[in-house]
This record gives C-alpha cells, structure tokens and sequence, in this order.
C-alpha cells in the first residue's frame, strides 16, 4: 500500500497541501511532508514540546551547566532558556 502512495506523492505539490500538512512542508520540506504522508496518512500527530522532553533537558544541563549550586538568578536564566518555571530548576539539576 505504501508502494502505491509512493507513486501518488510524486505528484504531489505545495498547492496540494493544507493546514497543519503545509505548515510542515514549510518548515521541513516536500521531502519530509510526503513521507510523513506515506507512513501517517490521516494519523492525528502531537509533537512533543521540548521543554517536557526531561530526559533531554537533563542531559543538556549536565553538559553546558557543571556546577553544583547556582544563585536565584542564574536559575531563572537557567529557566528562560529552557522555558521551565524557575522552581522545576532545581530538581532537573540534581538528576543529574
């Protein structure tokens, strides 16, 4: 079946395409769009927020902030640039 959607989507142009489908074609490409097509045809999709993905964020905190303690205002930078409260600071930096 997707074999056939293949053959379908090379036909396929930006015109086709609307709402949230276009919005991706925008941001990504044709390429991705009708691949996106090919295996989730008429599937709902929810993307992740990034600031939710805590694995993630652990992991990047570990490696751009080493230290062990910071004052207030570092954590609420800390917290700007990852779009977090201040108060979640803390406990994805002790995760480490």
């Amino acid at each position: 079946m997707k074999e056939r959607f293949a053959d379908i989507l090379e036909y396929l142009t930006f015109e086709d395409l609307s709402g949230d489908t276009k919005m991706i074609a925008e941001a990504a490409g044709m390429d991705i769009t009708k691949l996106l097509l090919m295996h989730f045809d008429g599937i709902s999709l929810s993307i992740q927020k990034i600031k939710n993905m805590e694995g993630l964020l652990v992991r990047y905190l570990r490696k751009k902030y080493p230290a062990e303690k910071y004052s207030k205002r570092e954590r609420i930078k800390i917290a700007q640039e990852i779009n977090r409260p201040p108060r979640d600071i803390p406990r994805l930096l002790s995760m480490r």
